[in-house]
């Protein structure tokens, strides 16, 4: 593993925006530990192709930044012209002060247009944000799916928003998603089939190259944590709980899939260890990498797999047909968009292979995932069983205690 040093403070919860058209991404924003307001700056780095690569400034959007409310701790999420960030929380606060506007909660969202000619405005505030009563978010994942609509879609999904009523963070249910139309800047809602999953903080999500969404982990306020994998499978909006016979609760944690048939997390900690001192004990997932894997071995050209039987099922039922969409959604459910997306495949994660919504295949397999264990590989009990593969040797949680996001409580 190489490390790449720049020259700027440590800062936790930045957001980050990939540029899809070369090899580089951007990070701006974040929680600033000395209470005072940082420089505003945007970083930007550049992959060499050969394993590093190197930081800079970009100093040509100064201006514009210098009149932005910089945040941390909000969703977001890339297109490939733009970048998209939801909500957060001011960048020098860590618990919610009653007497700022919302509790420190920073509200509405911000684009920043790669592709904008020279001299004209790249960054915009939008203040239409729909997806909680006080249009503010924290905590949440924002997630870039490139199927539907004429570019794609940004769905949010989880976290909290400020509830003025008793000045905590309220966690939002799942049982309604919201999506925005990047390019029209119009935003969607609709309500989910099935059980959804229990509201959380900090969990993570990917996109594997189907019409289905992962989502894994996260905690609540009292910092229980989950270790359950949920599938949101579209166009049916229907959640799909897996069958985790052993789980490891995690947050804070980034995920992607990789491959045909892995998820790999990164990052992240145990919720119930950051009660006490998170360095005490050995990070249950070494070297902070978990693998969700379909099967006992790693074969790069094994044929991709399909979904579950019960995904199959619900669709071959006819069950698409009674779903009552709400405004506009099933017109954007009805217009397949697919974009060749570098590392992306066809812009969803996966190896590029085509997909069938009628068949709905090439997913990941909710029922088989048959537990978590540690160490070195185990032997599937079945074939095709889903494990995690908890890889690498002993770890020590200094430097994670000190890197965490926040969790944000009520000022005392």
């Amino acid at each position: 593993m190489m490390e790449i040093r720049k020259d700027a403070p440590k800062i936790k919860n930045p957001n980050y925006f990939r540029e899809y058209d070369s090899n580089s991404f951007f990070t701006w924003g974040g929680f600033v530990p000395n209470a005072t307001q940082s420089p505003t700056q945007l970083w930007k780095f550049t992959a060499d192709g050969d394993g590093s690569g190197f930081w800079s400034v970009e100093d040509k959007y100064s201006q514009e930044l210098s009149s932005l409310r910089r945040s941390h701790g909000g969703a977001f999420a890339s297109t490939p012209d733009s970048g998209f960030y939801f909500g957060g929380f001011e960048e020098t606060k860590t618990n919610i002060d009653p007497k700022m506007p919302l509790g420190g909660y920073v509200p509405g969202y911000l684009q920043f247009n790669y592709t904008t000619p020279t001299g004209l405005p790249a960054w915009m505030n939008r203040t239409d944000t729909p997806y909680s009563p006080s249009g503010t978010l924290y905590a949440a994942t924002a997630h870039y799916i490139p199927r539907y609509g004429s570019q794609g879609l940004i769905m949010i999904l989880a976290g909290a928003e400020y509830n003025s009523t008793n000045q905590e963070p309220g966690n939002l249910s799942m049982e309604v998603v919201s999506f925005i139309d990047p390019v029209t800047k119009r935003w969607y809602s609709q309500k989910t089939i099935g059980e959804a999953p229990q509201p959380r903080r900090w969990a993570c999500v990917s996109l594997d190259n189907t019409y289905d969404i992962f989502l894994f982990g996260g905690l609540t306020n009292n910092r229980v944590g989950f270790g359950d994998v949920w599938i949101l499978s579209l166009p049916g909006f229907v959640w799909i709980k897996a069958d985790t016979k052993q789980q490891a609760p995690r947050a804070y944690m980034s995920c992607v899939v990789a491959g045909r048939r892995q998820m790999i997390t990164t990052g992240g900690a145990e919720p119930r260890s950051l009660q006490g001192k998170l360095m005490e004990n050995p990070d249950t997932f070494n070297q902070g990498i978990g693998v969700l894997d379909l099967t006992n071995e790693y074969d790069s050209s094994a044929a991709a797999y399909e979904s579950s039987k019960a995904v199959k099922s619900w669709y071959k039922e006819g069950n698409l047909a009674s779903v009552q969409y709400d405004t506009g959604v099933e017109d954007l459910m009805s217009s397949s968009f697919s974009l060749e997306l570098p590392g992306l495949g066809n812009g969803a994660g996966g190896d590029g292979n085509s997909t069938s919504m009628g068949d709905h295949q090439n997913s990941l397999h909710p029922a088989a995932m048959g537990g978590i264990v540690g160490g070195s590989i185990l032997a599937a009990a079945v074939a095709g069983a889903v494990i995690f593969l908890l890889r690498g040797g002993e770890r020590e949680n200094a430097s994670l205690e000190n890197s965490l996001p926040l969790n944000l409580t009520a000022q005392s």
